[in-house]
């Protein structure tokens, strides 16, 4: 219920007062235009002091009781229908007028403007064209009737038709800023459609001297110099628009790359775009929408142009934990500029501490076993301190079935009493690799109460790491037939890592595998289910996580739903053990 104050409910209480005396001297002693016009004001105050209903009918009351006024009433009658979204009602209200008292509708200027706009905003543009068609020249002319019919072209695209017409309006009648501004706002927008860009210029720049704090002004204008390769100009532009109001830098470099962006010029992209980077320390979201207006899809790598190398290598510098990024550049200059180019860029890369590990990895990925262990054993010796380029050389070890000298290597860089209080510890890229590496040598070595202590760490550094608490989780579970209170555990992290990533297939099988094990048949099978869905869809169906729907199948008593998916698991992968359950179910 609304609150009204002691002021708005004394008018509500006068007006109601006077109303009905209105009423009576209607009825009396007081003239038709007098009675008309208490009736009008009462109706006014019930209206803004919130009682719109009660006022609306009072204003319905004038026009019934009244028919001589009824262009007169029709006015704030329709308005106030509109405000109170009953358009379609308006609407009739000021057909049937228009039809029964059509000259003296066409004459109100008021009332025809008020009507044009209903009918084209219901999208009755015909209705329109006949209404506008039938006025008197005088109110044709009239600069408020004008502008909504040029409008409406505006908004059909008739737009060589709008420019035929706003050459014939007489813009010394325009006296109201709110006139000139819909006009000068109709000549740049028709004139950019049509590409006459110096006079969408002349207008836009009207309308930035009339409203200079309107930001859609001063892009107008920006639009208009650009398409006129006016840089100068868009400079100064820039300069005023930050200035007049008040804008962050941010807002002004990526208005700039924008504009840049919108000529599709790919050497001037290219161009900015490196000057740009090359300015910057970091990536930041504004650098990122920067780049993501101005460089080239990736999808298709070979397709990006040579101009942009520059800004890439760049980009790669400043964005040194993405390596793919990097491995990208790699192929296009060895694409584009050869191979000799490309070793250059690997040089450059590897010989900087900060973007070393990008093209170790790039180079160590074109070697060969024995040749990329002596590649990153160097690399190693040089980035003692690079905890990823260490992860590198680890996993290439245990790779090699080299575990002892993975976790000798490993531990001669972590310190494990330190990471486990967590204290002072930076979360790093590498330091999550080489955690997952320790985890793995132990799981290998059978050191369960290692693992699980690394697994605890990593947890506590790293805990919306989906992939280090699938992987937590699933050990759980492998330790669950020697100690079934891993379950509860194992089912929380997997949980969570479901939560951070639904679409992952192994975190789906994780999960699934787990709540199976516990007994929750049904949610089993969904999670399960997807997890085979999902690694179909990217092409890789696992013949794993279809044996484990057959399980799942089966612990909730549909053999041949079982039978059948490990039928196909068989046909992926077939192994003797899944022959001897289709074999039990199949006799």
């Amino acid at each position: 219920m609304k609150s009204f104050g002691r002021q708005t409910l004394l008018l509500l209480l006068l007006a109601l007062l006077g109303l009905t005396s209105a009423k009576v001297s209607a009825q009396s002693t007081e003239t038709k235009e007098t009675a008309y016009s208490l009736i009008e004001d009462y109706a006014n105050i019930l209206f803004f002091a919130g009682a719109q209903e009660p006022a609306i009918g009072y204003l319905y009351y004038l026009y019934d009781g009244y028919p001589d006024q009824q262009v007169r009433t029709a006015v704030p009658l329709a308005s106030w229908l509109d405000l109170t979204s009953r358009q379609n009602e308006a609407k009739d209200l000021l057909k049937t007028l228009f039809t029964k008292r059509s000259d003296q509708a066409r004459a109100s200027q008021e009332l025809v403007r008020y009507y044009l706009t209903l009918l084209y905003s219901s999208g009755e543009i015909d209705e329109a064209d006949s209404l506008f068609a039938m006025l008197p020249r005088e109110v044709s002319s009239h600069p408020n009737i004008l502008l909504v019919h040029l409008t409406s072209l505006a908004i059909l695209n008739k737009n060589q038709e709008l420019i035929e017409q706003i050459a014939q309006l007489d813009t010394t009648l325009l006296t109201d800023p709110q006139q000139q501004e819909v006009y000068y706002r109709l000549v740049a927008q028709a004139s950019s459609k049509l590409g006459d860009y110096q006079r969408m210029l002349q207008a836009a720049e009207r309308l930035v001297a009339l409203e200079p704090s309107n930001l859609g002004n001063h892009h107008t204008r920006l639009e208009a110099l650009n398409a006129l390769r006016l840089d100068d100009q868009i400079e100064k532009g820039l300069a005023q628009l930050q200035q007049t109001l008040s804008l962050p830098d941010a807002y002004i470099e990526v208005t700039r790359a924008e504009l840049i962006a919108s000529r599709r010029d790919t050497k001037q992209s290219a161009d900015y775009l490196y000057r740009y980077l090359a300015r910057q320390d970091s990536i930041s979201s504004v650098s990122a929408r920067i780049v993501s207006m101005l460089l080239p899809d990736f999808s298709d790598i070979s397709q990006i142009p040579s101009e942009f190398i520059p800004a890439l290598t760049r980009l790669a510098e400043l964005e040194p934990t993405d390596p793919k990024l990097f491995a990208d550049l790699y192929m296009i200059v060895s694409t584009q500029e050869g191979k000799a180019q490309a070793e250059q860029l690997i040089k450059h890369f590897y010989d900087n501490p900060k973007t070393a590990y990008s093209a170790v990895l790039v180079q160590a990925s074109q070697m060969k076993e024995q040749e990329r262990l002596e590649y990153l054993t160097s690399a190693r010796k040089r980035y003692p301190a690079n905890l990823q380029i260490l992860a590198l050389y680890a996993g290439e070890l245990i790779a090699q079935d080299r575990l002892d000298e993975a976790k000798q290597a490993i531990s001669s860089q972590l310190d494990w009493t330190k990471l486990k209080t967590a204290e002072g510890v930076k979360p790093t890229e590498g330091l999550r690799l080489l955690l997952l590496y320790s985890s793995l040598i132990y799981e290998r070595q059978k050191q369960s109460a290692q693992a699980l202590e690394v697994f605890e760490i990593a947890e506590r550094l790293f805990p919306r790491d989906a992939i280090l608490l699938n992987n937590y989780a699933y050990y759980l579970y492998t330790l669950s037939p020697q100690d079934s209170s891993h379950l509860a555990k194992a089912e929380q992290l997997a949980a969570t890592a479901y939560g951070l990533a639904p679409e992952e297939a192994n975190i789906l099988d994780t999960y699934g595998t787990i709540l199976l094990a516990q007994g929750k048949t049904t949610m089993a099978q969904l999670m399960l289910s997807q997890a085979v869905e999902r690694a179909e869809q990217l092409g890789k169906p696992n013949a794993g996580y279809i044996e484990r729907l057959g399980d799942a199948y089966l612990q909730g008593g549909d053999r041949q739903a079982a039978l059948q998916q490990w039928q196909r698991a068989y046909q992926l992968a077939p192994t003797e053990a899944l022959q001897q359950k289709i074999d039990a179910l199949n006799p």
